[in-house]
């Protein structure tokens, strides 16, 4: 009876004993947080495209956004009852140079490089083991800080598969969506120096329909670095406004082959081939215009190209800024002489607005 006693206790024993150890499902968490989660900069996408003045992003702490200055909040009770549950917020000027990609769905803000991932504690549970875990980030930058409790302190369920071998059953990814990995990573806008020597010739047609394609084509395949090269950015909301200009103020733009974002031509023109003509500025020598007609209106509009470094640029102009994403505009119209007037006394230091009112100086609206 004694024998049958023990036998019995060291089968319970042995059956408490057979799940996978401590180290054994620690392991497995971190190899799927690694596979999650690359080394490199790593974005989270705020849900939303064309037109959008609120983006979906669930993952933040309000208080923490508007403290740093990053971003508004929506206030839910301004919409309809089925969505009040969404959480939405609108980056702020100041701080939207934080946002370095554009995808099929929204936008990624970067959160930093080199995510990290710690197991705190393991305990047993019906169907498996509970995990606590905390995430961290090599070099975080404001956004993860703003991360809520509960996105950066998870809790991780881990099943047990017919070998006996720990199994993450938790998606731990830090919600990039589609964002690229490695994400481009972010850099303010920055001031640079403005050219004013004059290029060896005025730009032919094919160099003028070369570069609109290329810009086009980068926008297209979501290439935001590549299609912030091309352009010549004057910032007129900075101080020193030639160059200040991010990525940021490049990428809502759409491509003429993207139905779902609004065209960096904004409509005006059915293909490239309307670029030809060009005159050159009368302040400016490495400045070009392009005139060309509206397809619809017949109205004169033009685009603007710079010699700067030794190529042909898109001339790019945050002249007024929006309630979503501020964008630097490439239809600026420079060819008209009171525009071109007005952009000239912006660039110089004049605090008037796109219209040559002088402005009122306010804090940033909070965005409609």
């Amino acid at each position: 009876m004694r024998l049958a006693v023990g036998l019995w206790s060291t089968l319970l024993l042995g059956a408490c004993d057979s799940g996978p150890s401590d180290e054994e499902i620690t392991a497995a968490v971190e190899a799927a947080f690694d596979s999650a989660n690359p080394q490199g900069r790593t974005g989270l996408l705020i849900k939303g495209r064309d037109g959008v003045v609120w983006w979906q992003a669930g993952a933040f702490t309000n208080k923490c956004l508007e403290e740093n200055d990053l971003a508004f909040n929506d206030d839910p009770t301004s919409r309809p009852a089925n969505a009040q549950g969404l959480a939405r917020i609108s980056p702020t000027y100041k701080n939207q140079w934080t946002i370095t990609a554009a995808t099929d769905t929204g936008y990624c803000i970067d959160l930093g490089a080199d995510p990290k991932i710690e197991v705190k504690d393991i305990s047993k549970d019906i169907d498996g083991y509970r995990v606590v875990t905390a995430y961290s980030m090599g070099t975080p930058t404001k956004w993860f800080e703003c991360l809520r409790s509960d996105y950066r302190d998870r809790l991780v369920e881990v099943g047990v598969d017919a070998e006996g071998q720990p199994v993450v059953n938790t998606d731990l990814s830090l919600f990039q969506g589609d964002c690229p990995h490695p994400l481009p990573p972010a850099s303010p806008r920055k001031a640079g120096t403005e050219p004013t020597a004059a290029a060896p010739s005025a730009p032919t047609a094919a160099q003028l329909q070369s570069l609109a394609a290329a810009f086009d084509e980068a926008l297209a395949s979501r290439n935001g670095e590549a299609a912030a090269a091309m352009v010549s950015c004057y910032n007129l909301y900075e101080e020193k406004p030639y160059g200040a200009c991010a990525v940021s103020e490049i990428i809502p733009h759409g491509s003429m082959k993207d139905s779902e974002a609004n065209p960096w031509m904004e409509y005006a023109i059915k293909d490239f081939t309307a670029f030809s003509k060009t005159t050159r500025d009368r302040e400016n020598p490495s400045i070009y215009h392009v005139p060309f007609k509206h397809k619809r209106s017949g109205e004169t509009r033009s685009i603007s190209v710079q010699w700067a470094g030794g190529e042909w640029k898109l001339l790019g102009v945050v002249s007024r800024k929006s309630a979503g994403l501020t964008v630097a505009r490439i239809v600026n119209d420079l060819h008209d002489r009171e525009k071109r007037d007005i952009f000239g006394r912006r660039v110089a230091g004049e605090d008037i607005d796109d219209s040559g009112q002088p402005n009122n100086p306010q804090a940033e609206a909070l965005p409609n």
